[in-house]
């Protein structure tokens, strides 16, 4: 088998892969949005980063942030403008007792603070910028989006161990053996064609940045979003192993049911096993991962096509 051959094999298991990425980041939307999943992370976060009792009291008083501060996970957002929390932190520091605002002030209420994580990050702050509110307050923006980003990487791994354990499911309901694909697209040059050819027509009509977006953008609008119709359409094809997968073995029917049902042979089932976890790690990667790498791989394809021979002139 040469190269090429090979190639196309990594593109119909790249493709599958991205195809049910998707399918699992959807199911994770409901999930996380039925569970308030992010609003509950960010609650914690800020209760992590705002560790002052009266400050959280007197920050409440803004009704964007009133959420996050009294843990009412249900009407917290799963997004906080770091900008907003910063004027009104850097605003409640600033008053001087008389009704105004002053730089100083910042320094001897921040001084004032009882011990604590909050106290200790800007009395750093303060240290490193001018005499200046607005600089202050730029200050406080970028440390509240660095923290709130490293904290959210808690968040990010546990929903990395979700993808795993509904990609696990998915690969099962749906039979999406990784180990069964790969011995089905090593063997049948007409499978390789089907899948590399529906593959290629994937990229020439999105681009990574349009699967970034449409992740982005809620449920229901994404499907009138017009790039993001070819990805939806990869996960129809998924979840309905419709045409567009050509006859690649995605799916149960009965002749797989019977032979995986009615073997004796446990090493059918061992494999089987194997094949769907095997897809479940991969998927946990995410969908932006096996998009960048099904890009590499069309662009190498590309590269190994040969152009054709150009006749001489008068046909010689």
């Amino acid at each position: 088998m040469n190269f090429t051959a090979w190639i196309d094999v990594a593109l119909g298991l790249t493709i599958v892969y991205l195809g049910t990425s998707l399918f699992v980041t959807i199911i994770n939307e409901y999930i996380s949005q039925a569970l308030s999943l992010r609003g509950r992370q960010l609650v914690k976060s800020i209760a992590a980063l705002i560790d002052n009792e009266d400050i959280k009291r007197k920050l409440s008083a803004s009704p964007a942030l009133k959420p996050f501060f009294e843990g009412n996970v249900q009407e917290a957002s799963s997004y906080v403008d770091p900008g907003l929390l910063a004027r009104m932190l850097v605003g409640t520091l600033s008053a001087d007792g008389t009704g105004g605002v002053s730089v100083s002030a910042i320094t001897d209420n921040i001084k004032k603070l009882p011990e604590g994580n909050l106290k200790i990050q800007l009395q750093g702050l303060v240290v490193t910028t001018t005499n200046s509110i607005e600089d202050m307050t730029a200050a406080v923006s970028q440390w509240v989006d660095r923290s709130l980003t490293m904290l959210g990487e808690h968040y990010k791994r546990w929903l990395q161990i979700i993808s795993f354990g509904i990609g696990l499911l998915v690969a099962s309901a749906f039979n999406i053996d990784t180990i069964a694909l790969s011995d089905r697209l090593y063997s049948n040059k007409e499978a390789r064609d089907e899948i590399a050819t529906y593959t290629l027509s994937i990229t020439e009509q999105t681009d990574g940045a349009s699967v970034a977006e449409c992740m982005k953008t809620d449920k229901d609008k994404r499907k009138e979003e017009t790039k993001c119709i070819p990805l939806l359409g990869l996960v129809g094809a998924i979840e309905l192993k419709n045409s567009n997968l050509g006859s690649i073995p995605i799916g149960w029917n009965k002749q797989s049911w019977d032979d995986l049902v009615s073997a004796r042979d446990i090493c059918k089932w061992i494999f089987a096993i194997i094949g769907w976890i095997l897809t479940a790690l991969a998927v946990s990667l995410g969908a932006p991962f096996w998009f960048d790498l099904l890009n590499n791989l069309v662009n190498i394809r590309h590269s190994m096509v040969k152009p054709q021979a150009q006749k001489p002139e008068g046909g010689k």
